[in-house]
């Protein structure tokens, strides 16, 4: 759990790209990819909620990739190509 938002700089290559969040407690996640997308994920209290999104990129970039979870949320991540 964690109050502040979680930051990564990753090179992506072109094609497709999945970014994969598990979560657990009452809140969200909100997930930010710059330059790319936001996306917020809602979370359930009593279950692990899974979530999968793919972005597709027409050229190789460089990303700051955060997480910033509520207060109540426990999460996981893990990005691939």
């Amino acid at each position: 759990m964690g109050i502040s938002p979680k930051s990564w700089q990753i090179d992506v290559k072109k094609g497709s790209v999945w970014v994969a969040v598990n979560c657990l407690g009452a809140g969200t996640v909100k997930v930010s990819v710059e330059p790319t997308a936001e996306f917020t994920i809602p979370c359930e209290e009593s279950q692990v909620t899974p979530s999968l999104n793919e972005i597709s990129l027409k050229k190789a970039k460089s990303w700051a990739v955060s997480f910033d979870p509520e207060p109540s949320v426990t999460w996981a991540a893990r990005i691939w190509q």
